[in-house]
């Protein structure tokens, strides 16, 4: 289960591409690398807000009930 506090781990972890892309201007041959890391972190973010709105929604409906 994720709660807000994963996912804004998460979004601040996708942050630091600015900060990798920086550490590689010199080394264009390792942005496809960057790439393939990055397209990751991105999609583990996703699923994490995925689960945290899935969670979000399932905690309002027994509210509800």
């Amino acid at each position: 289960m994720s709660d807000r506090f994963d996912l804004e781990q998460e979004i601040l972890r996708c942050w630091n591409i600015l900060e990798d892309m920086e550490l590689l201007k010199d080394k264009p041959e390792l942005i496809d690398s960057l790439k393939e890391v990055y397209e990751a972190k991105f999609q583990r973010c996703f699923d994490t807000f995925s689960e945290y709105w899935k969670d979000k929604e399932e905690k309002s409906r027994k509210s509800r009930a």
